[in-house]
């Protein structure tokens, strides 16, 4: 694929339909719309470090929390600034130790004990934990605080006007023509995706089953490889939420 981008007709939430006895629902989104927390643990940490807590910065939440997931997911043993190690979490109860690898999964946030619940629902969103230490933001799909840490030069008003532009955008350079403050961000940008998580909401005879899918799409071939399933997360309705997003817009106006 050339590119993707939010106007393709599997970013728009299905209508659920009907089936005997109950409903279906699937909804698609894109994972590299999102900052990938795993990207601190590659070769570029440093820098992805700064992009994370410019994200932070975004959303409201303190910055600091970036160094403590750094030494999260980093090999070694060492703190990075106000991050913490093994000392500071085998005083907890119980006592665990850092993970010092990739994380599975977002969750493993909260294990930082550096969030309430209200922030880490705040953050959640906005990041992923991909198989790759590798920071590839899809611009054509990605928010406005996620394209906002990809750059310190980036305004908020920069990121907000460039999500409400009809992005379609064919490579990174075309981006960096638009707005120049991305010039120094362009490792970090992509225009085309590879991950994606598949929500399945299914109602049948009075009982609901919810199943989340994580896929890889190669980019050359297109072939789809699943990496995971959960039948743990409750998936509210994704047509449903969309309604209401549309209708706080139009309130707007």
């Amino acid at each position: 694929r050339a590119l993707d981008t939010l106007a393709e007709p599997w970013a728009v939430p299905a209508v659920p339909f009907d089936i005997e006895a109950g409903t279906l629902e699937l909804s698609i989104e894109d994972l590299d719309r999102r900052f990938n927390l795993n990207s601190l643990a590659g070769t570029a940490a440093t820098k992805n470090t700064v992009r994370l807590k410019a994200l932070l910065n975004a959303l409201g939440l303190d910055p600091v929390v970036a160094e403590a997931w750094r030494d999260w997911v980093d090999g070694d043993l060492e703190a990075t600034g106000f991050g913490a190690e093994d000392a500071a979490y085998l005083v907890a109860t119980p006592p665990f130790r850092t993970a010092n690898q990739p994380a599975g999964s977002t969750s493993e946030f909260a294990l930082l004990h550096l969030l309430d619940a209200e922030q880490l629902a705040r953050l959640l969103p906005y990041v992923a934990t991909l198989p790759t230490t590798e920071l590839r933001v899809n611009v054509n799909t990605a928010a406005a605080p996620t394209l906002e840490s990809l750059s310190q030069r980036v305004s908020p008003a920069q990121a907000e006007s460039l999500i409400e532009s009809d992005r379609h955008y064919e490579d990174t350079g075309a981006v960096v023509a638009e707005v120049p403050e991305l010039s120094d961000s362009i490792d970090a940008m992509a225009v085309t995706s590879s991950y994606f998580e598949i929500h399945a909401r299914a109602e049948f005879d009075g009982f609901r089953t919810e199943l989340t899918s994580v896929v890889h799409r190669d980019p050359t071939t297109g072939h789809l490889t699943l990496l995971s399933r959960d039948f743990g997360k409750r998936l509210p309705s994704a047509v449903e939420a969309q309604q209401a997003q549309d209708a706080q817009q139009d309130s707007k106006h």
